[in-house]
């Protein structure tokens, strides 16, 4: 070793030059490229930082509105919302617009139902409705006018996530959608996904309609037959004196107009409320009354109208039998008019069960045969010998 005189750094004296030296150079240089491989390929394999990524591009990070769409698979108005209506709006927003479908003829659907009704503070209830954020929208009508409307602002405002419904995430999740994808404003992907509808079945016939429940649905065909022929007895016999009508007391309206009361004020509760109906081992009550036919024009109960109606013909039914003697004539003949109309309205609705709808319910069932038997009652003759007399 030599000492330098300027730097005074020492230098050691070259190794000298044999293949021993090169092969031992070889082997440390070999060492350290093994032990710095796994750094290496650590520091390329590593994810950039959150704030280096690359963003796919800004059209992928957009606000999804999320809704959720009650259906009945014997609904005709819920095949030609789901078919035919919904689609161009789906197009429209693409996947910026996610709506999954449930069943309300299943159990859980059923549960979700009755929990939308609660949350949303409805007053009525049927299908198809639509939920979505603080929204809900009932028919074939108010879903596809209002929906676009919400979606756009809500859109602009970030986003819409899920219903907040107990048990939905679960079934959201059933169906393969990714619910923090998108939910409540959050980035949305190219993979979200559209309208679920799975499950829904083809446009049913009549007959398959029929075939959904032989039992109740015959049952409704027979009450059917009973009401137009009472209508056709009846209305011949108004024309037509000397046809024979079952002599009914007509003490007998009012205790079938009670029965009637009775039956239609819970059909009502039923449907204002949104619960469950009690059916017996005959029939599918519940589908009946989720149905859009459950209301008349899609505002008003058929329960209430048939409260109003029982109602009306009891106090009809006073004024033939106990008013003044001027008045007991017309109120037999306003008894009976009600009673015609309200056996025809019953026929329409019985046809509906089985053919449209695909379900029956009973209790809708004891109500027709309820007003039919006023209908017979009140152009009995005896009613009507009763009120001429006393005029």
């Amino acid at each position: 070793m030599t000492e330098t005189g300027s730097d005074r750094r020492c230098e050691t004296a070259p190794l000298p030059n044999v293949p021993v030296v090169g092969f031992a150079r070889a082997l440390a240089r070999a060492f350290l490229w093994v032990c710095a491989l796994p750094w290496v390929w650590a520091a390329w394999a590593a994810p950039l930082p959150a704030d280096a990524q690359e963003v796919p591009g800004t059209e992928d990070s957009l606000p999804v509105v999320n809704a959720v769409l009650f259906f009945s698979p014997t609904c005709p108005h819920c095949h030609e919302l789901m078919e035919n209506t919904l689609p161009p709006i789906q197009r429209r927003f693409g996947d910026r617009l996610r709506i999954v479908a449930i069943n309300t003829a299943t159990r859980q659907g059923q549960a979700l139902f009755r929990a939308a009704f609660v949350q949303y503070r409805l007053t009525s209830a049927g299908v198809p409705m639509l939920v979505v954020g603080d929204r809900a929208l009932i028919g074939g009508i108010e879903i596809p006018v209002q929906l676009p409307g919400i979606v756009e602002e809500g859109l602009a405002a970030g986003g819409i996530d899920w219903p907040a419904l107990p048990g939905l995430r679960a079934m959201i999740a059933s169906t393969g959608l990714d619910e923090d994808d998108g939910a409540g404003g959050g980035p949305a992907t190219s993979a979200t996904t559209s309208a679920t509808t799975e499950g829904f079945p083809a446009q049913l016939s009549a007959m398959d309609r029929f075939r959904l429940d032989p039992a109740g649905n015959g049952l409704s065909v027979a009450v059917l037959l009973g009401m137009l022929a009472a209508l056709a007895w009846v209305g011949t016999s108004v024309f037509r004196p000397g046809v024979r009508l079952p002599d009914f007391p007509p003490g007998a309206v009012p205790l079938l107009a009670l029965a009637g009361l009775g039956v239609a004020s819970y059909l009502a509760f039923v449907e204002v409320t949104g619960g469950e109906a009690v059916c017996g081992p005959v029939g599918d009550c519940n589908t009946v009354q989720q149905s859009s036919y459950a209301n008349l024009f899609g505002v008003i109960p058929v329960g209430l109208l048939g409260v109003g109606g029982y109602v009306a013909m009891a106090a009809a039914w006073f004024v033939a039998a106990n008013g003044p003697s001027h008045l007991r004539d017309p109120g037999r003949r306003a008894l009976l008019g009600m009673a015609a109309l309200g056996t025809a309205l019953s026929a329409y609705l019985t046809f509906l069960e089985p053919f449209v709808i695909g379900a029956t319910c009973m209790w809708c069932l004891s109500s027709a045969v309820i007003v039919t038997l006023i209908l017979i009652t009140a152009a009995a003759p005896r009613l009507r010998a009763g009120a001429a007399g006393s005029s």
